[in-house]
């Protein structure tokens, strides 16, 4: 789940409390990116309410096991 914010203590417990709730904590930085994170609320709350998607649809992050074009896929045509 992610969360930003200016006070590194405070974000430690924030953390924490997202790991309690059973979520990995994804710190986004500062509060500059609170905007992005509530524009993607407002995506999310159509989709269940509106378009009647699933309540459980969650975000994903992507991370690359490797680094480098070695591992990058080949589109075949």
């Amino acid at each position: 789940m992610m969360y930003c914010g200016e006070d590194s203590a405070a974000k430690v417990v924030v953390g924490e409390v997202i790991r309690q709730l059973g979520w990995e904590p994804l710190d986004v930085g500062g509060l500059d990116q609170a905007l992005h994170v509530e524009h993607m609320k407002l995506l999310w709350v159509p989709m269940v309410r509106v378009n009647g998607h699933s309540p459980n649809v969650v975000w994903a992050v992507f991370r690359r096991c490797r680094a480098g074009p070695s591992n990058a896929m080949t589109l075949q045509r």
